[in-house]
């Protein structure tokens, strides 16, 4: 769309490959998308799903003879509810830009290639940044981890846990050291709710802490404390380009969005089971959904063309109770 737009592509003396000066790490988004995303059900703009929440009262030792068995009825589940949002990206370009570069001997990359490119990766940022922000009625962006961890009282995805105790993660916000017993602590508590056995296949119950995300310094303030017992993976544990570290077999990656501040106690440090999430999509994300609404537009009194793409779907988490994170760590 610039005239500098057209410089940066049509040069005789050009690198082939674009320098992306606005990469960032972000380890949660690509986790996520390693696991799919799931298409939802179609017709409205509800993603619900139940929740067991009370124990069957109807049950207990008898004396096999006289004991009067309880037949009240009782109510074990509720739902659990949140809304799709949706999302646009556009890239844009002029006639005077697509002559100029497409096809041409000096054009080493065509500008609609490029701007394509650009506006994939902006989208790519925008929504792992998204991830790690709170989506509430007055926010139109996912209901990430600001909303999953949200203080206690606070609803997620209509059900609180003041009413039911069980929806709610846990949270660590006085530990200021990061260190392995810190962390083993929290492992601990989170391994006494991921699963048990025998149970009905009609219940998502047997999880496990599988993922440990957090900003850089976080997780070099960890190393130096830890450092003989450091043990290093190689990036093809999430086939990322990432490198991290693993505490007690669980992969700890880096993601430039987590929360946190150099000299304050506010850095997060997530202790997450990955299967306890799921982004649903109608359209678009990732998924191989399209939108009716993509494609490349005409402007109706310009020379431009506008590629729009649409997305609609939402971060929903399964289970509070088997995700941890600390708030509160001084790197």
């Amino acid at each position: 769309m610039t005239y500098n737009d057209v410089i940066s592509v049509s040069h005789q003396e050009f690198l082939p490959k674009i320098q992306d000066l606005l990469a960032v790490r972000n380890g949660l988004w690509y986790k996520l998308a390693q696991q799919k995303f799931k298409k939802g059900q179609g017709g409205n703009n509800i993603i619900q799903w139940a929740l067991n929440v009370n124990e069957n009262p109807a049950q207990g030792f008898i004396d096999g003879t006289t004991d009067v068995l309880d037949t009240n009825l009782s109510t074990n589940l509720t739902y659990a509810q949140l809304n799709y949002k949706f999302f646009y990206s556009n890239s844009n370009y002029s006639f005077f830009d697509q002559i100029l570069t497409d096809n041409s001997p000096n054009a080493i990359i065509s500008m609609v290639q490029e701007k394509t490119a650009a506006a994939y990766n902006t989208m790519i940022r925008t929504l792992s940044a998204a991830l790690f922000t709170s989506g509430t009625t007055a926010n139109r962006s996912i209901n990430g981890m600001a909303d999953v961890f949200a203080a206690s009282g606070t609803a997620y995805a209509g059900v609180n846990n003041s009413t039911y105790a069980n929806w709610y993660p846990v949270v660590d916000t006085t530990t200021n050291l990061i260190n392995f017993n810190n962390i083993q602590k929290m492992l601990g508590t989170l391994s006494e709710r991921t699963g048990q056995s025998p149970y009905n296949n009609a219940f998502d119950g047997n999880y496990s802490t599988n993922l440990m995300i957090s900003r850089s310094a976080v997780q070099t303030a960890y190393i130096s404390q830890m450092q003989i017992q450091q043990r290093f993976m190689d990036s093809d544990v999430l086939k990322s380009g990432m490198k991290g570290i693993e505490v007690d077999g669980i992969p700890w990656v880096i993601d430039f969005n987590s929360p946190g501040t150099d000299g304050t106690p506010d850095n997060y440090l997530y202790l997450l089971c990955t299967d306890g999430f799921e982004f649903r999509t109608l359209a678009g994300f990732g998924s191989d959904i399209k939108s009716p609404f993509d494609g490349v537009r005409d402007l109706p009194n310009q020379p431009i063309k506008v590629h729009t793409s649409m997305h609609a779907g939402n971060l929903i988490c399964k289970d509070r109770r088997v995700q941890g994170v600390f708030k509160a760590l001084q790197v």
